[in-house]
């Protein structure tokens, strides 16, 4: 993703296939083979009790009055190593998990099955996910824009104690008339999105390879990367998710959290831009979702040919469904349900199998 892309993915969709039948398992077998494997890339809880074991920390937490169960599961995205050239350049390079053809497959049925389940288009949201990861679930996005924008957006949100105290004295003294009073009220809101994340200062720990070729260690913010089917800037979507969440959240169980997030993601933009006049076309979702702002998109945009291809009409309302609302869903109960199905069609496995 580069600059222009902060606040997610740019979308690109190639297929094959003609106009009106579409074999969607044809499309995406063709679209594996277009796109490379090298592709790169609030809900609010009150927090109770913490369970924790050698592998798994569990968070019991209260949400509308009811406890519910989040299991936060230790890192499952890809890793990745550095390696430092003669002129002191940084090269990132992913240390690939097995992911196979049927692999890939099976992951663009279960986007298709959390799509339908949430009333949204599969073919919109398994688009998005090939261009971004090539159907890979634990994707780490590490292209050095990436990395420039994560690291950008983790800084403007850093929950800070004093920073907080500045801008909240701020607030107790400006006119509300004033610049200076909206400035302050938006970077509070910035840095307390994840005042109570525990995992704000997490690190991830990788090799190093300096020009002699020795080895050392290095460790870098949890934040400076995207993660998941879908690249997430995670200063901008773990909020979506929810804000105690870690980065990496969208890695787990196949990326289910983060199919539901990007759903959630574009609801929010399609309403943002019918509300700015510029309607809810796919068209114009697919240029909110990867591009950060509402905009007119032109007749010959790249995304309308390629929609058409795989059954969409880019000039239609977006599909996107309204069951599973982001304001009224518990997380847990989500992840059960959507687990739970995707276990009955065979596209994850039984728990403890």
């Amino acid at each position: 993703m580069g600059k222009a892309r902060l606040l997610g993915c740019i979308i690109a969709v190639v297929s094959c296939a003609s106009e009106g039948s579409v074999d969607e398992l044809e499309v995406m077998r063709t679209q594996l083979e277009v796109w490379s494997s090298d592709d790169d890339d609030q809900h609010e809880v009150t927090h109770a009790a913490v369970e924790e074991d050698d592998d798994t920390v569990v968070e019991v937490v209260e949400s509308r009055g009811r406890e519910s169960r989040l299991v936060a599961r230790p890192n499952k995205c890809e890793r990745f190593r550095v390696e430092i050239d003669d002129k002191g350049r940084r090269h990132y390079k992913r240390i690939r998990r097995s992911w196979t053809r049927a692999d890939q497959e099976r992951f663009a049925k279960l986007v298709s099955l959390v799509s339908k389940e949430m009333g949204a288009e599969p073919k919109l949201l398994r688009a998005w996910a090939l261009r971004e990861s090539s159907y890979r679930p634990t994707a780490v996005h590490l292209l050095d824009p990436d990395i420039e924008a994560a690291m950008s957006a983790w800084r403007r949100h850093y929950y800070s104690e004093s920073e907080e105290k500045k801008l909240q004295a701020i607030l107790a003294t400006a006119s509300k008339r004033s610049d200076e009073y909206w400035d302050a009220k938006a970077r509070l809101g910035r840095v307390q999105t994840f005042r109570d994340n525990p995992y704000i200062d997490e690190r991830v720990e990788f090799e190093v390879e300096e020009p002699d070729g020795s080895i050392t260690r290095g460790t870098e913010p949890a934040w400076a990367f995207g993660y998941g089917p879908f690249g997430f800037n995670p200063a901008y979507f773990v909020p979506v998710w929810d804000s105690r969440s870690p980065p990496w959240v969208f890695c787990d169980e196949d990326g289910l959290a983060a199919i539901v997030t990007a759903v959630w993601a574009a609801r929010t933009a399609q309403n943002e831009c019918e509300r700015q006049g510029f309607g809810g076309s796919y068209a114009v979702v697919n240029q909110r979702f990867g591009r950060g702002h509402c905009a007119e998109v032109g007749p010959d945009a790249k995304f309308r040919k390629r929609a058409r291809r795989i059954g969409i009409d880019p000039d239609a309302r977006a599909r996107l469904g309204t069951k599973w609302p982001r304001s009224r869903s518990d997380r847990a109960e989500v992840l059960s349900h959507m687990r739970a199905r995707a276990v009955a069609e065979g596209l994850l496995p039984a728990p403890g199998s």
